[in-house]
């Protein structure tokens, strides 16, 4: 029985987060779940192997199906950034292969899979209030998980006792829910609060997003805290002005954003600076004096732990985007980056001109996060594949000016459409809110960490 068209997309997101987040599930449940590092990876669930093995296999016929059934009609629009979007992965897995750094598997060609067959459906941006619903989800894992199961969903030493150190805001410990780190779920809440504010009703996305509030307090993640507040604060206030106002403002805050992911690493010279980033921000940025065009590899932050090297052992990857970036793909990957940057920068400014706020949040909060985590990556950071590359590349590759409503071939974001849609899930209980977007959401993230990620770290 074949699925209607409509549903290609949201298909395509739902097994997306299965992806990521079922895996980490049966991994929690399945085996003993305690603080890992690369020397010391924790035990590995058979079984979340092969549920993971399932669900990227789903997800992979999933997106060929997609891309098979519209092959007569791909969009003629949005090619650029397909392009964009692909040129890291694409050299990123040249480049590893060349140098006998990375084979390649089926995990890897996700997140190519993922943006071609998004392309494939001309994306609208409302479809992601599939990832609001997703994120809900995620949310309800994880606190249940911390409340009923502690010693699964809430931080653990090496000797079983709950985590408790001083970066603790709550004394209840951390809560990891599914994932391995408190960072790491943070980065997941943080990156797919904005989608949330899709969801048709105020008082479900007042209690989605008041239960992310709870969970992200409970992680003690600041970085995410931090990025959440921010994006908090640009969609309050790109709800107001006028539309080359408010283009404007988000144009130079995420811009200014994008400039600080590059200029907090380099401006840092205190080694213990931000919960000793600054140590591992200055060791990766030495190594990387020894291939700065074509930098050191992806697997390159577990290989240097091995052998005493590096940054140390709790440093899965570069904590800091801009660094990370550097040290694993060197300047030619960094320009790409950028470059895909840029562009989805630039849409969100346009769809902040009409009126819609939730991809400026996404970015900035992006961004923010970026700062001293890694919350981009094409082949190693999977599990923010559903609330990070997904959110991207929508935001890339819908079309926010008017001419794009009615593009030709079957491209068509339909700003019209956008309204009526949005609005209908605010009519009854926004009455007089003038904003094009419902409610209050704010963020979304991509890929496994090449330290050990799997189920054994998602390279916190």
């Amino acid at each position: 029985m074949r699925w209607p068209r409509d549903a290609d997309a949201p298909a395509v997101m739902a097994l997306a987060w299965a992806t990521v987040v079922l895996p980490r599930v049966v991994q929690s449940l399945d085996v003993e779940k305690r603080r890992a590092t690369l020397n010391d990876p924790a035990p590995v669930s058979a079984l979340a192997q092969l549920v993971e093995l399932a669900c990227s296999g789903a997800l992979l016929l999933a997106c060929a199906v997609v891309l098979a059934r519209r092959l007569g009609h791909l969009p003629v629009t949005g090619r650029r950034a397909l392009v964009l979007l692909l040129a890291p992965w694409v050299y990123t897995v040249l480049r590893s292969l060349y140098l006998g750094q990375l084979p390649l598997q089926p995990s890897q060609l996700l997140y190519p899979a993922v943006v071609v067959a998004l392309w494939a459906t001309a994306p609208r941006l409302p479809t992601l209030a599939v990832l609001g619903w997703l994120h809900a989800g995620t949310v309800g894992v994880s606190l249940a998980l911390g409340v009923l199961l502690p010693s699964k969903g809430i931080y653990q030493s090496l000797e079983g006792a709950v985590v408790d150190p001083e970066k603790a805001l709550l004394p209840v410990g951390i809560l990891i829910g599914p994932f391995t780190d408190g960072n790491n779920l943070g980065q997941v809440l943080a990156l797919g609060l904005p989608a949330v504010a899709f969801l048709p009703r105020r008082d479900l996305r007042w209690a989605v997003g008041l239960l992310t509030l709870a969970a992200l307090m409970w992680t003690s993640s600041r970085s995410a805290l931090v990025a959440v507040v921010t994006g908090g604060v640009l969609w309050l206030v790109l709800r107001r002005g006028s539309p080359l106002g408010r283009q404007l403002l988000a144009g130079a805050v995420l811009s200014a954003g994008l400039l600080a992911v590059a200029a907090l690493p380099l401006a840092t010279t205190d080694p213990q600076a931000f919960t000793n980033r600054g140590q591992i921000w200055a060791t990766s940025l030495a190594a990387w004096n020894a291939n700065p065009l074509f930098g050191l590899g992806v697997d390159w932050y577990a290989t240097s732990a091995l052998y005493g090297e590096g940054p140390g052992a709790f440093a899965f990857h570069g904590h800091n985007q801009f660094v990370h970036l550097l040290v694993t793909v060197g300047l030619v990957g960094l320009v790409l980056v950028a470059l895909l940057a840029l562009a989805v920068i630039v849409s969100a400014t346009h769809w902040a001109a009409r009126g819609v706020q939730a991809p400026a949040a996404f970015v900035v909060v992006l961004l923010v996060t970026c700062l001293q985590e890694v919350s981009y990556g094409v082949v190693d950071r999977g599990f923010l594949l559903a609330v990070g590359i997904v959110p991207l590349a929508v935001i890339a590759l819908t079309d926010p000016s008017p001419a794009g409503e009615g593009a030709s071939g079957s491209r068509r974001t339909d700003g019209v459409l956008l309204q009526r849609e949005a609005a209908a899930g605010q009519q009854a209980d926004d009455q007089g809110d003038r904003d094009v977007e419902p409610g209050p959401g704010r963020r979304r993230g991509a890929r496994q960490g090449s330290g050990g990620d799997g189920h054994r770290a998602d390279a916190g």
